[in-house]
């Protein structure tokens, strides 16, 4: 977060001749998507997920343009980027306005606008980020940037009132908490952001009255960002812990981080240790004074390579990208390393110098990747085509209460019934990202519904074959107050 700039005439006529092009464009070439890299991204209708690059959780005066733009990036299933693709941006709380409303991605996936804040006080101003799903016409709320009127950078002291500690991760668990314990006036202490066992919600605290902190945000699918807020620091010891309450995945530090705030000024950016335990203690802040993790050494040489996804189901004919993440002895992620890429079976499976598989034939595969003589693998399973079968195996929730946390369950097999570990699965749901999922040893994958509002509501999961859906099973479920 940093000041607020002032826009002067020219560059608003700039922006608004900037804008006016990206349309025209848009009329050009909608049907005509142009990909970014070394791969072609298919044409026509696919689902998507916008993330949330930038912009979110700033802080400036009532009325005024924000110092950043909000800033998303539109990927499809695979996680590649998306051009020419129409993203709307709308104020849906504070009174503000932005200043194109629509914007269309370059060739990264990427696409901004900027934010004047309105009169609202507080934490109150809300933009969300609106597309229409070209696969089934759906219109979406991909996500939501958020604002606090005040004044930025302000020179205050750590121990000082109205904190704010953000985390955000786009990989790994799919839900995370953050969690913060700090002290009463009476001397008991208080717990915001944990489940109460007893009633199966999450205790949110207040922010109006004691303890003086609340979990003001809360998520619990990926990407996820969570934020817990201290409007008046009492003398004692406060305690910010990420707990893997889904456990599903190991938390992944190069995707994972969280962030203090205090009045708009970044105090600290916090990564998790290499090996991280389920509970993670992140900071402390005994009497004002911020005890964080020492930072990891720079300039570490290669420890360890991870490759993913793996293992991995992929249906003959289609195309399956690989990752490969460099991490020191610390667990840091180490950038600009070359990496080299080697099938196992070339017969199979073969892998090109961006890590990207063609599957040509049904049988077993190992993709490795190696980086200044470390080496990682990932295992692959090539099955014909038609020969994967999906099914939701848990019971329907059909009736639930807002803040509960059902579980939906599928399940992807072959013609034998047995389990395949390593398909991916998408889920679906109107006004909520595409969420992606890979099936684990015994075929299964699993979500949290989404339950933050009452109403009836259905999803859909979709075996995915690369870029093509392959089998389709459908949910439904009803939320009461």
């Amino acid at each position: 977060m940093t000041s607020v700039r002032a826009v002067s005439a020219p560059t608003r006529l700039r922006r608004l001749l900037a804008a006016g092009a990206a349309l025209l464009t848009l009329a050009g070439c909608a049907g005509d998507p142009v990909a970014s890299g070394d791969d072609p991204v298919p044409a026509g209708p696919r689902a998507v997920a916008v993330r949330i690059v930038d912009g979110d959780v700033q802080v400036g005066p009532a009325e005024r343009e924000l110092a950043e733009p909000v800033r998303v990036q539109v990927v499809d299933e695979a996680g590649r980027a998306i051009p020419n693709y129409v993203v709307n941006f709308r104020v849906v709380a504070g009174g503000g306005s932005v200043f194109a409303g629509a914007a269309m991605t370059d060739a990264n996936g990427r696409a901004a606008d900027y934010w004047t804040l309105g009169p609202a006080s507080a934490d109150t101003q809300r933009v969300e980020v609106r597309a229409v799903d070209p696969a089934t016409g759906a219109r979406r709320v991909y996500a939501t940037f958020r604002a606090v009127t005040g004044t930025p950078n302000a020179p205050v002291p750590v121990g000082s009132d109205t904190l704010r500690v953000v985390l955000t991760w786009t990989r790994g668990p799919q839900d995370l908490d953050l969690v913060l314990a700090g002290p009463n006036a009476d001397g008991t202490r208080f717990l915001v952001g944990a489940l109460n066992p007893a009633s199966g919600l999450i205790h949110m605290g207040t922010c109006d009255g004691a303890p003086w902190a609340c979990k003001d945000r809360d998520a619990q699918s990926i990407p996820g960002a969570e934020t817990v807020t201290i409007v008046r620091q009492l003398p004692g010891t406060y305690r910010a812990s990420v707990f893997n309450y889904s456990s599903d995945a190991t938390v992944d530090p190069s995707a994972t981080k969280v962030e203090l705030f205090s009045r708009g000024r970044l105090l600290r950016t916090i990564v998790p240790p290499a090996v991280t335990p389920r509970e993670w203690v992140v900071f402390e802040l005994r009497d004002g004074q911020l005890v964080v993790p020492d930072a990891p050494a720079p300039g570490a040489g290669v420890a360890r390579v991870v490759v993913t996804p793996s293992p991995a189901s992929v249906v003959v004919g289609a195309q399956q990208r690989f990752t490969a993440e460099v991490r020191d002895a610390a667990g840091s992620v180490l950038q600009g390393r070359v990496i080299t890429w080697r099938s196992s079976a070339p017969a199979v499976m073969t892998v090109d110098s961006n890590g990207v598989g063609r599957a040509l034939t049904a049988g077993a595969v190992e993709i490795t990747a190696t980086a200044e003589g470390v080496s990682g693998t990932a295992t692959a399973r090539v099955v014909p085509g038609g020969s994967r079968f999906l099914a939701i195996v848990s019971e329907n929730p059909t009736s639930t209460t807002v803040g509960a946390r059902p579980v939906m369950r599928a399940r992807v097999t072959d013609v034998a019934g047995a389990p395949i570990a390593g398909a991916q699965v998408n889920w679906l749901q109107e006004g909520w990202a595409t969420l992606t999922t890979l099936t684990n040893a015994d075929g299964e994958v699993s979500i949290f519904l989404p339950t933050d509002r009452a109403g009836t509501f259905g999803g859909r999961a979709q075996l995915m074959s690369g870029t093509a859906v392959e089998r389709t099973a459908t949910y439904a479920y009803t939320v009461n107050p």
